[in-house]
């Protein structure tokens, strides 16, 4: 079988590791992205819809079954202990359907794959890659950022934050780091250079 590559992007909230991602897709690479898989667990699995509802109430979802996404954050990011109970509820799901995906695009003669994801670090599957790449930025920035993209207070997203762990264990457990402190243009630029050291590494 050919040598193939699995790869995570990570960091920490509004860091711009979608962004990296999206670089890459355009590069002509599939990446999964988790937040994804997530929501479509969420949406769509009636027993995942029915754990979530138990635990944290009917307004959970919309009258359209959507996912009450701000009444389900606003809960789970005032306690660690609710946030952990969303976590433990969804991240199964989300874990095999990643997997699946993986398998599939691997099957099909992809020879390096990406998966997006916030949490590598935090549900202990770093061991699952080949290589991790760590995007993070000045913790000024990345609030400005958050207040910016998601429209939510400084103390949301320090809420956000503080509840993964510290940008700064995660670049070092990762085996790249790419700094997003100024353009768009340089982002790229860094996102190309990680992207044909590992193209050369197949």
């Amino acid at each position: 079988m050919n040598k193939h590559l699995i790869v995570a992007i990570t960091g920490g909230f509004a860091t711009g590791k979608t962004t990296v991602a999206k670089i890459i897709e355009d590069e002509g690479y599939p990446v999964i992205y988790t937040d994804l898989l997530a929501k479509e667990v969420m949406t769509n699995d009636k027993n995942i819809i029915n754990s979530i509802i138990d635990c944290f109430g009917s307004d959970a979802y919309n009258a359209d079954n959507s996912i009450n996404t701000q009444y389900l954050s606003n809960l789970v990011f005032s306690s660690q202990e609710k946030l952990d109970l969303l976590n433990k509820i969804v991240h199964p799901k989300v874990i095999e359907l990643m997997e699946q995906r993986l398998y599939e695009l691997v099957n099909s003669g992809y020879n390096l794959v990406f998966v997006e994801s916030a949490l590598i670090f935090e549900t202990a599957l770093q061991d699952g890659f080949d290589y991790i790449i760590c995007v993070s930025c000045d913790p000024k920035i990345q609030i400005q950022r958050g207040m910016q993209r998601h429209n939510l207070s400084e103390q949301e997203i320090s809420k956000r934050i503080n509840s993964q762990i510290p940008i700064a264990k995660k670049e070092e457990l990762s085996d790249f780091i790419i700094k997003n402190n100024s353009s768009i243009e340089d982002l790229k630029q860094s996102t190309l250079l990680v992207l044909n050291i590992l193209k050369a590494s197949l």
